[in-house]
């Protein structure tokens, strides 16, 4: 009895409260105001009712300029959870989740070295850290578990050993790993030099063959050190046959013919070496078989390509600076799939 009440205390003022706030704090962030924003907001509300999309997709895919029955054409993050978990086995998202697993099970393809801090201190290893930060002394800093690079920090060894490595206990209570900084080549740090700007591969497995899905290529922008669009970072879809960047945007849904800090032209960019990037991706996405749908993000060295980091949820985000809807094509691949 108490636990219904308890849900239906939820479902009936948390919930809606939570979304009503969070609809104000996305047209706040918009500024918009008057006649515009009462005409928006009614529109995302029944967009949200109808399609599922939330207001800040509504924003980003700028549907209060895209009539409905193209609205429809687009998959929403919600979705987008529902299919991935139909194309993947459920155990998988653990070793993407879990940054040690993914660490642990495609090693070879890092070609750094790492740090893991676990929660457990009494599982740290002061020996082993030690090592890592005389051989890098400055490093990067990662939340165990963590998206959208929340949490991520370049460091540098600050006074003894011990005492660093209990700030980094404080700093990351449920773990964190550290990484030695990955050097770009020039032709990436020219786009941003602060940040690694990684090229996510999307590619879908069937029992045949591996499709490569939608790249695309993510900037840095200011001071931030991480490329990610929740950082502020720029999206940029590219030609899968050529390597050369198609349409641009932020999360924002805005579009950039070049960097605005750096006056770097993003439309027309070649990504140097492509045909590795991809063949890379193929080759990552057959270590584990029955995970079909995989983001893969990959940084380019002077050495080549190397692996960041898998993305077993992997977002369609190129809807974003296409400003097309993915539905048709994600649903011919399901069917081919007879999923």
């Amino acid at each position: 009895m108490l636990k219904r009440l308890k849900q239906f205390i939820k479902n009936t003022f948390i919930i809606p409260r939570r979304k009503a706030r969070e609809l104000e704090n996305v047209l706040d962030s918009f500024g918009l105001k008057g006649a515009e924003r009462a005409a928006i907001k009614a529109d995302i509300k029944k967009t949200q009712a109808e399609l599922g999309f939330s207001p800040i997709e509504f924003m980003k895919h700028h549907f209060m300029d895209v009539p409905p029955e193209i609205r429809r054409t687009f998959v929403s993050d919600n979705e987008r959870i529902a299919i991935t978990d139909r194309l993947n086995r459920s155990e998988n998202k653990e070793i993407f989740d879990n940054k040690a697993l993914t660490y642990k099970t495609f090693r070879q393809f890092y070609k750094r070295d790492q740090f893991y801090g676990n929660p457990n201190t009494s599982l740290q290893s002061l020996d082993e850290f030690k090592a890592f930060v005389a051989k890098h002394p400055r490093f990067i800093a990662k939340p165990l578990n963590s998206a959208f690079g929340k949490g991520v920090r370049i460091l540098e060894l600050d006074g003894t050993p011990d005492a660093f490595l209990t700030q980094l206990q404080q700093d990351y209570p449920y773990g964190y790993v550290l990484e030695e900084l990955i050097r770009q080549c020039k032709e990436m740090a020219s786009l941003h030099p602060e940040s690694v700007n990684t090229l996510r591969v999307l590619t879908l497995r069937f029992d045949d063959h591996v499709q490569i899905v939608h790249p695309f290529l993510r900037v840095g922008r200011g001071k931030s050190v991480v490329d990610n669009g929740m950082s502020g970072g720029i999206l940029c879809t590219v030609d899968p046959a050529t390597g050369v960047v198609k349409n641009t945007a932020d999360e924002r849904g805005i579009h950039y013919v070049e960097i605005p800090e750096t006056g770097v032209k993003l439309v027309g960019f070649q990504i140097p070496r492509w045909q590795e990037a991809l063949e890379l991706a193929k080759q990552l996405a057959q270590v584990i078989p029955s995970n079909r749908w995989t983001g893969w993000d990959l940084a380019l060295t002077d050495d080549g390509w190397i692996m960041v980091e898998g993305n077993a949820r992997a977002q369609f985000g190129f809807q974003i600076a296409d400003r097309t809807g993915f539905r048709a094509e994600i649903e011919s691949y399901m069917k081919e799939l007879n999923l």
